[in-house]
């Protein structure tokens, strides 16, 4: 039996992320003690100790170079070897580990050797608060939104949390008044250049990370309207991973406010080694399902073995959008982020087969269930992200009736009823529910790449109203919109029958117009739909 209160293999590959490392064997299981991680010199050779997770940096593994490596690792007591490696390569290297009672593992080819090192350190370093093991999959590890708030409760003021490059991670979201600063720091995603400057200068970066305690900063001498902050600097491994930042709320900071983040630093260290490592993770997560729904990789990338989507015969596919109902970009990206944590926490405390992309305010979610309990599991999901972001979010989703390999169909249906759809209550729009919407929406963008689609005899209806300030085309599409009936046409546009009727003779006669032939008019009415300024209601 391992000390439960080392971290151990099972520790290591889950606060790594399934994407950084995967566990090619492990002869022992992952109930395995790990000490530091030690990069292996090819020149001058390695000397080994019992625990040393060892990374094979620079090893062609097709030169027997890998195997013998793992030999003079698992002799010495090495906990596991960490390589980079084909699956054609893997007989030589994965026999000689099962002979010498070492775990090995293949790292992703995308992250770097000297990162990879540094997030090892972290996480091998890095106990939980109760001494024991750390649990990836503990629901209290997976949301620092939820950690910011309960600091905030704790301690009576707003809370930030930030990274070692000052941008903002998570955010408490109750109603303590809070300054201008925050808020931008807040919409910015991270704290204005302006102040990381000042920070500098004046020190307080330095007193931060030097120091075991909370620091308190306070500009009130010469910034009356910024409020006083206690920091407190996050460490893993010896670095400084991330900073808490408590704002003075509607009532001075209490005196154990330094006693309160000294104790919540170790559960965020543990949540911000999970999120330096889960970056990584997440943006390889978001690229790959961004390429598979845009047609760009081949859909069978997301499921079999390893892949992120359980693609079972029972299960139905379905591309569910979610979108921050907000025009600042920055502000949805927060939002979004916001979401991707939910999401994240709900995929692992649920077990729940879920692949994500976020890109051009917007998140994709590939959800797989069986077919009676697809709405029930959506339903739940987009329950939670609603209930995660302060500003409406708008849901659109559609089914993927072959599988993977309609993936880019569905998330074009998807992104089409987003498009035209602004429910942000209740069940997430579908086709069904807005068709004549989203039909005209594909057209339009078709329409941007094909500019002969709206060309013809609207042409000289245009141009006409351009040189006269005229209304003849708003005149037309108000009786088209109106199926003929000029009493209701004209009301709409409050004009009289009869002026009504004057302007739609002359349109006609302008353009040329047959409006006794059903697809003249029907083109007609398409392309004034298309056309940028129609009129009112466009």
């Amino acid at each position: 039996m391992t000390d439960r209160a080392l971290p151990t293999l099972a520790d290591l590959v889950g606060g790594l992320g399934y994407e950084l490392v995967r566990v090619v064997v492990a002869p022992h299981g992952l109930d395995v003690g790990v000490g530091d991680p030690i990069i292996h010199d090819r020149v001058a050779g390695t000397r080994f100790a019992a625990g040393d997770v060892v990374l094979a940096v620079g090893l062609d593994p097709r030169g027997g170079e890998l195997a013998s490596l793992v030999r003079d690792a698992g002799s010495a007591g090495a906990a596991a070897v960490v390589a980079k490696f084909d699956d054609d390569v893997s007989a030589a290297p994965t026999a000689a580990a099962e002979a010498c009672g070492v775990a090995l593992l293949r790292a992703a080819r995308d992250v770097e050797w000297g990162q990879l090192h540094s997030l090892v350190r972290m996480v091998t370093s890095t106990s939980s608060p109760s001494g024991g093991r750390i649990d990836p999959d503990d629901p209290l590890l997976g949301d620092l939104f939820a950690l910011a708030n309960a600091i905030a409760a704790r301690t009576g003021g707003p809370v930030t949390i930030e990274d070692a490059q000052s941008r903002v991670l998570a955010y408490s979201t109750g109603d303590e008044s809070i300054d201008e600063y925050r808020r931008d720091t807040i919409l910015g995603r991270r704290v204005p250049e302006a102040w990381i400057r000042r920070l500098q200068h004046d020190g307080a970066f330095k007193r931060i990370w030097q120091s075991d305690a909370a620091v308190r900063i306070s500009y009130a001498a010469t910034e009356p309207s910024y409020r006083d902050r206690m920091v407190t600097a996050v460490r893993a491994g010896g670095e400084v991973v991330g900073t808490i930042w408590v704002q003075e709320g509607d009532h001075p900071l209490g005196e154990d406010t330094e006693r309160v983040l000294s104790e919540v630093a170790p559960l965020a260290a543990l949540h911000l080694v999970r999120h330096v490592a889960g970056d990584v993770e997440r943006r390889q997560e978001w690229e790959l399902v961004g390429a598979v729904l845009a047609g760009r990789v081949p859909p069978g990338a997301l499921g079999g073995a390893g892949g992120m989507v359980e693609l079972r015969r029972e299960h139905q596919l379905a591309v569910l959008v979610l979108r921050p109902e907000t025009v600042d970009d920055a502000a949805a990206a927060m939002h979004l982020a916001r979401v991707a944590s939910v999401v994240s926490l709900y995929r692992r405390t649920e077990r729940a087969p879920i692949a994500v992309s976020v890109a051009g305010g917007v998140m994709h979610v590939v959800v797989s269930a069986v077919p009676d309990r697809l709405d029930a599991v959506v339903a739940d999901l987009v329950a939670r992200a609603r209930g995660s972001v302060r500003v409406p979010l708008a849901a659109a989703i559609a089914l993927s009736p072959h599988g993977v390999e309609s993936l880019p169909a569905a998330r074009l249906e998807a992104d089409s009823v987003a498009a035209v759809s602004h429910g942000t209550t209740g069940a997430p729009v579908r086709w069904d529910d807005v068709v004549g919407a989203a039909v005209l929406s594909r057209w339009r963008t078709l329409a941007q790449s094909r500019p002969d689609l709206t060309r013809g005899r609207l042409d000289v209806l245009l141009g006409s109203d351009r040189a006269r300030e005229s209304q003849y085309a708003a005149t037309l599409r108000a009786y088209l919109d109106h199926l003929g009936d000029v009493s209701s046409a004209s009301a709409h546009l409050d004009v009289h029958p009869n002026t009504f009727r004057y302007r739609l003779r002359r349109a006609v006669e302008i353009a040329g117009l047959d409006l006794d032939d059903p697809v003249e008019r029907l083109v007609a009415h398409l392309q004034l739909h298309l056309l940028d300024d129609p009129g009112p209601d466009a």
